[in-house]
């Protein structure tokens, strides 16, 4: 287990949950240009009041239900592409676009942890990868409106 690594048990499935936000940043923060880390970390902040705020925490934390048919994974990746969007805007379009998925990486683990804290719900590390695959291909998508023909052309590209 990585140094640091948290490990909370989970449910019947027998997964666990290592992922912390500390450690996604410093995965993150050692790959990164020296002038984009006070940046990320800016936008990282932004994104932690916007997620334990008192006038948008419920609003955001309301809609983890795990009595639902809709999979964690699937409400995680569609709320941090939510925040990042919020976030996004309020900048009026100004944060790096390089920065966007990795603060998002690290406040969708930051949301991780508490949910597993308060036992609201129960994520695993194979939830944290599959909410980040949606949440990267749902911004780039939002924010980069020839994603679809990206993606189009791949797929004939191959065939």
């Amino acid at each position: 287990m990585p140094e640091g690594a948290e490990t909370t048990e989970v449910g019947e499935t027998g997964g666990k949950f290592t992922i912390t936000a500390d450690l996604v940043s410093k995965h993150i923060v050692e790959k990164m240009k020296p002038d984009d880390v006070s940046a990320m970390q800016r936008v990282v902040n932004a994104g932690m009041k916007v997620l334990f705020s008192k006038e948008t925490h419920s609003q955001i934390f309301d809609g983890i239900r795990p009595a639902d048919q809709v999979p964690i994974a699937d409400e995680l990746g569609a709320g941090a592409t939510n925040i990042m969007l919020i976030l996004f805007k309020e900048s009026k379009n100004s944060i790096p676009a390089q920065l966007i998925i990795p603060a998002g990486a690290i406040l969708l683990a930051k949301a991780c942890e508490f949910i597993n804290e308060t036992h609201l719900a129960v994520v695993t590390n194979d939830d944290y990868a599959d909410a980040m695959q949606m949440f990267s291909a749902s911004i780039v998508h939002s924010l980069d409106p020839s994603f679809k023909g990206k993606i189009s052309g791949q797929q004939t590209q191959g065939a």
